[in-house]
């Protein structure tokens, strides 16, 4: 599958697969939690190649050799804002499955 910013016809292939009629189907009834998932679902890293490559990471100096893999897919900025992001979901998902609201 190409890259959603490929252009419009990636997009296009890109909604279908991740973004179209999952509100009115799986996500019926949950708004909050379908806003949930199209956050999340753009912060986490995805199984392709190319997303392994977005996440190598080259600290190298000029005497030293570092490489690294941010596991998560995020800068730490990111990951924090995350992080909080991922509490607020599971307390909606618990008032959800729980207590029906």
């Amino acid at each position: 599958m190409a890259c959603k910013h490929d252009g419009q016809a990636a997009l296009e292939e890109f909604k279908d697969a991740f973004e179209r009629h999952k509100k009115d189907g799986l996500f019926n009834g949950l708004e909050e939690l379908h806003r949930s998932w199209g956050h999340l679902s753009e912060t986490g890293s995805h199984a392709t190649v190319m997303a392994i490559c977005d996440q190598f990471v080259n600290s190298s100096t000029d005497t030293e050799v570092v490489w690294g893999l941010k596991y998560c897919g995020l800068d730490i900025v990111k990951w924090e804002k995350s992080v909080f992001w991922l509490l607020l979901t599971c307390f909606t998902m618990e008032q959800t499955f729980f207590w029906g609201l």
